[in-house]
C-alpha cells in the first residue's frame, strides 16, 4: 500500500483511535503508521488537543449553566423568603389588630348630667351589669376629671386656662365585650341622668390601635 494512501486511511481513523472504538487490528494498523509518520501524528495530536479544548468548553459552558441556575433558585428562594415574611408580618398585624379591636371595642363612657340622682347612677350600673355581670364599671368624679387633665397637661399648662371644673361632666367607663355594647346602650339610653354615650365600635380597628399606641407614649 502506498504511504499516501495509507495516510489517507489513518486520517478516517484517527477519530475512532482516540475514542479506543477500533478493532484490535485497525488499532495496530495505525499504532504502527504513526509511529513512521510525523504527518499523521501531528494530525492526531492536534485533534486530540482540539478535543481537550472541546471537552473543556463544555465543562466551563455546564458549569457556568449550573451557575446560573443556582443563581435563579437562590434569587426564587430568596423572593420567597421575603414575600413569606411579608405574609407573616401581615397576619401578625391583622392578628394584633384584631385582639387589640376586640378588647377596645368593648369599651364605653357614658357622660352624666350635673343633675342626676343617685337612684339613675345605680340603673345605670344595674342594667350593665344585668347583662354582662363581668362588667367592669368605674365611676369618674369631675374633680377625677379635672386631675386627669392637669396630669394630661401638666407640661402646657396655659392650654387648660380658662377651664373650669363645672364644664367637665362625671362619668361611667365601661370594660365589656363588644357583644354586649349594643344592647347596653340600647338599654340605658331610655334612663334619664345621660348627657352622652360614647363607644368605639364603629371606629376604624386599625385606627383604634393607633389611638391606643399613641396614648400609651
Amino acid at each position: 500500500m502506498e504511504e499516501k494512501q495509507e495516510c489517507e486511511i489513518v486520517k478516517d481513523l484517527l477519530l475512532n483511535y482516540i475514542d479506543e472504538t477500533l478493532s484490535s487490528t485497525s488499532t495496530k494498523f495505525v499504532k504502527d503508521h504513526l509511529e513512521k509518520c510525523e504527518e499523521c501524528k501531528k494530525i492526531l495530536e492536534d485533534m486530540k488537543q482540539d478535543l481537550e479544548e472541546t471537552e473543556k468548553d463544555k465543562e466551563e459552558k455546564n458549569v457556568d449553566y449550573l451557575k446560573n441556575v443556582r443563581r435563579k433558585i437562590n434569587k426564587k428562594n430568596i423572593c420567597i423568603i421575603i414575600i413569606g415574611v411579608i405574609l407573616s408580618t401581615i397576619l401578625c398585624i391583622n392578628a394584633i389588630v384584631l385582639i387589640n379591636y376586640n378588647k377596645l371595642a368593648g369599651n364605653m363612657e357614658i357622660y352624666l348630667n350635673d343633675d342626676i340622682t343617685e337612684e339613675e347612677l345605680n340603673s345605670i350600673k344595674n342594667a350593665i351589669l344585668h347583662l354582662d355581670k363581668n362588667a367592669k364599671i368605674l365611676y369618674i368624679s369631675k374633680e377625677d376629671k379635672w386631675k386627669d387633665l392637669e396630669e394630661q397637661f401638666k407640661d402646657n399648662k396655659k392650654a387648660i386656662e380658662g377651664v373650669k371644673i363645672d364644664i367637665l361632666p362625671a362619668s361611667y367607663k365601661i370594660e365589656t365585650k363588644l357583644q354586649y355594647i349594643n344592647e347596653i346602650e340600647e338599654r340605658i339610653s331610655e334612663i334619664n341622668g345621660i348627657k352622652v354615650i360614647k363607644t368605639n365600635k364603629d371606629l376604624n380597628p386599625y385606627e383604634l390601635l393607633m389611638e391606643k399606641i399613641l396614648n400609651n407614649k
